[in-house]
């Protein structure tokens, strides 16, 4: 009997003909996925390892230990030096990939198989050590199936724990901020946020400006002016640090509740473990709010000021334009426009500003109302609040406010509107057989009742908005100096909603309590 050995041709591990004189190019991939001092020195092991275990054989040649640092597993899609492994195995650059393990290579079984193969198609192979996987075998795949629906699992489990313990924490009151990119406040020894005063500083000045009548865009172009550098504090190329603010960081510093020392928790959370996306919390979990949570930088009364009047600016029918203090504010009262700043001989030496009304010469009858100079405004403005009987008219507002609390019409009708529709969903719920024509009249029941919800919600946030007007108002007359020596953009921006110029030489004032009075100019 003869027998015939036939030698081996391929490397058992790589599935790559061992007749090719070129050596196997091999690459490792090592992950931790979090920033402690602990997983660091994981992270150092698993380079040092690989590195040492690829030269050491003959037959194999080190590409490069990819390793991503402090990133999650549960997608490929944010890890750099995993892609750039991907994209070198594409270009031929790798043959064969090693690994620890499952758990290292991805969390989630979608990204695993996918990348697994695509890279088999190309003949580049994947061991796992740990599980003793080697994906170009025929039976790879099915194992590591199994062991990344495992890992996806482990990964499910961690994720919850933690979502458990964050919000465990936050029933505590216990908190942390994102102070890297957190303007204004920095971590303190005992944990808690410490002001920050030069950053501070800023964070006053963008509520000052705001509350003075300046929008958003104006606010973000002066910073810029000035170099002042945003909250995450990011550098250029140079090294230098960037200026160049958003209006949506002005608007999300002037809705912050930290500013003034409190601190609402589960704004957003996480819909799923995979992709990490975040949602905003609309009452789909518990919130907490802690008040007085730490020291303020800007006094509660300020900031609630600064709601107030984003809710003004808000509002469909209204345009707010921060060119000058005046804009939005001094109506016509011939024909109802708003008043505009106009340049008389720009280039000469007669150049003079003067605020006329902007649709004076657009209407067939030319508006009648005067030009006024910018000091005769300000002029009639503390004629006006000098003439305000405080006493009577912080009364007046007091007798609103308790007016307008007391009338609980909306919150009763919003709370059976509710049940109302709570009562036609669980009817709907417990009849899954019902006709169509039956279905179809629960539907228009159900339509009538959340359009019926949503007009009285809407009327009950007029009345808090209004509520918080009269007493921002109230907040601020009671504050006034006895005797009113300047004018205060502050004060003209909070306290009134309009002056309205006449015909003869008057302005009427309307503020926003509702009182009004009449001033000659």
């Amino acid at each position: 009997m003869n027998i015939e050995v036939i030698p081996q041709k391929i490397h058992k591990d790589t599935k790559l003909s061992l007749a090719a004189a070129k050596k196997v190019q091999v690459a490792a991939y090592a992950r931790v996925s979090t920033d402690s001092d602990e997983q660091y020195t994981s992270f150092e092991a698993q380079v040092s390892y690989y590195t040492k275990k690829i030269q050491e054989n003959p037959r194999w040649e080190l590409v490069k230990v990819y390793a991503d640092e402090g990133i999650s597993g549960t997608s490929t899609k944010n890890r750099e030096a995993f892609q750039d492994m991907i994209t070198d195995a594409k270009n031929g650059k790798i043959n064969m990939i090693i690994t620890k393990s499952v758990s290292r290579f991805a969390r989630n079984t979608v990204d695993s198989i996918t990348t697994i193969r695509k890279l088999k198609e190309i003949g580049v192979g994947v061991i796992f050590e740990k599980e003793n996987i080697n994906t170009l075998d025929s039976t790879g795949e099915l194992l590591l199936t199994i062991m990344s629906s495992l890992a996806q699992e482990e990964s499910r489990s961690i994720s919850e724990n933690v979502t458990w313990g964050i919000r465990k924490r936050m029933s505590d009151g216990k908190y942390s901020l994102g102070y890297s990119r957190f303007l204004g406040f920095e971590k303190g020894k005992d944990g808690k946020p410490i002001i920050n005063k030069e950053e501070a500083e800023i964070v006053k000045r963008i509520y000052r400006e705001y509350l003075e009548g300046k929008s958003t865009h104006q606010i973000v172009s002066e910073l810029e002016a000035d170099k002042i550098p945003t909250p995450a504090k990011k550098v250029d190329k140079d090294g230098n640090l960037m200026c160049n603010w958003r209006p949506s960081t002005i608007i999300s510093i002037l809705a912050n509740e930290k500013y003034k020392g409190d601190a609402l928790l589960q704004k957003t959370y996480v819909t799923d473990f995979l992709s990490h996306k975040a949602k905003k919390n609309n009452g789909e979990l518990s919130q907490y709010y802690i008040k007085d949570s730490h020291e303020a930088i800007i006094p509660p009364e300020e900031w609630e000021m600064v709601q107030v009047e984003t809710a003004r600016r808000n509002k469909p029918s209204y345009k707010h334009s921060g060119a000058t203090v005046f804009s939005s504010k001094v109506v016509c009262g011939d024909c109802g426009a708003y008043y505009g700043l106009k340049v008389w001989h720009s280039t000469d030496k007669y150049r003079k500003t003067i605020y006329q009304c902007n649709h004076k010469f657009k209407r067939t009858e030319k508006c009648s109302t005067p030009n006024l100079s910018e000091e005769r405004i300000k002029q009639a403005f503390i004629d006006s609040l000098s003439q305000l009987d405080r006493a009577q008219v912080l009364e007046d507002c007091n007798l609103a406010i308790e007016t307008l609390r007391n009338d609980d019409t909306s919150e009763v009708r919003v709370r059976r509107l509710n049940a109302e529709i709570e009562v036609v969903v669980e009817l709907v719920k417990k009849n899954p057989n019902m006709e169509q024509v039956e279905i179809d009249a629960y539907v228009t029941k159900y339509e009538d009742l959340v359009k019926k919800l949503n007009a009285e919600e809407h009327h009950l946030e007029s009345k808090c908005a209004a509520i918080k007007r009269v007493e921002v108002f109230a907040a601020n007359l009671k504050n006034l100096e006895p005797i009113i020596a300047e004018f205060s953009p502050r004060l003209w921006n909070l306290l009134l909603e309009k002056a309205i110029v006449g015909r003869d030489d008057t302005i009427k004032f309307v503020y926003y309590s509702g009182i009004e009075n009449t001033v000659k100019i």
